[in-house]
């Protein structure tokens, strides 16, 4: 669903309970992102914003090139986190401790 000149997400998303995987990315998204439990998202080149929030089946998620300022908590099953080019000023400590389960975080051009 990338390249789609979407304006918001469509309201069956949430009901869909058997997606794995969801491309969102270099739409025309705004506002903020609710909740999915998908193992795979990318939200990236959009203009989201508000707070990262994640929900316990994440694994995977690019939300690169928005508006995000916070991240909320992590949850334990993610392993990648694309963050950058947004206007995060804090990023929680588990993401980046050293016992992080998160294998691949990227922050840059941030706040």
């Amino acid at each position: 669903l990338s390249y789609n000149q979407f304006y918001e997400l469509p309201l069956n998303l949430v009901s869909l309970t058997s997606l794995k995987y969801l491309d969102l990315s270099s739409n025309q998204l705004t506002g903020e992102i609710p909740l999915l439990n998908i193992s795979s998202i990318s939200f990236a080149n959009n203009s989201l914003n508000g707070c990262i929030l994640f929900d316990d089946g994440v694994e995977f998620i690019d939300v690169s090139h928005n508006n995000f300022t916070c991240i909320e908590e992590w949850t334990p099953g993610l392993n990648y986190i694309d963050a950058s080019y947004n206007m995060i000023s804090r990023i929680p400590a588990p993401l980046y401790a050293m016992n992080s389960p998160v294998n691949y975080y990227f922050f840059d051009f941030n706040q």
